[in-house]
């Protein structure tokens, strides 16, 4: 592989893993500060069946929250590869998929060939 092409890459990968880990970061401090807020503002033994309800809306919209994150970092691994120039010559997509990312597998950095194609990038 071309290695300002596999520089290209690695830079998109970068990119993701740092975005998938702030946004970790950022859900998991939302829950916890939450948690907290709810546990200051609702302390007293009247408001057992408040905390509960809160707790239980709190945890269950945390999980589309975390879809609607996956989904919004996969689009932009797309963009990053079109505006840094790693799109595969055969068949026009990029060459750093979203799938890598949620099944796994070798990218196109380790390869040295398109994932979604197998065309044979330059040596």
């Amino acid at each position: 592989m071309n290695p300002s092409l596999f520089d290209r890459v690695n830079q998109i990968r970068a990119r993701h893993n740092k975005r998938v880990l702030s946004g970790i970061a950022v859900g998991l401090a939302a829950f916890f500060v939450g948690l907290w807020l709810l546990d200051l503002l609702f302390s007293g033994p009247q408001f057992r069946i408040v905390r509960q309800r809160a707790f239980l809306i709190g945890s269950f919209s945390v999980i589309p929250a975390c879809f609607l994150f996956i989904k919004h970092a996969l689009a932009k691994i797309k963009i990053d590869c079109q505006a840094l120039g790693a799109i595969c010559p055969s068949c026009s997509k990029e060459l750093y998929p979203g799938r890598v990312f949620l099944t796994g597998g070798p990218s196109s950095a380790d390869t040295g060939s398109c994932p979604n194609c197998g065309f044979r990038l330059g040596a």
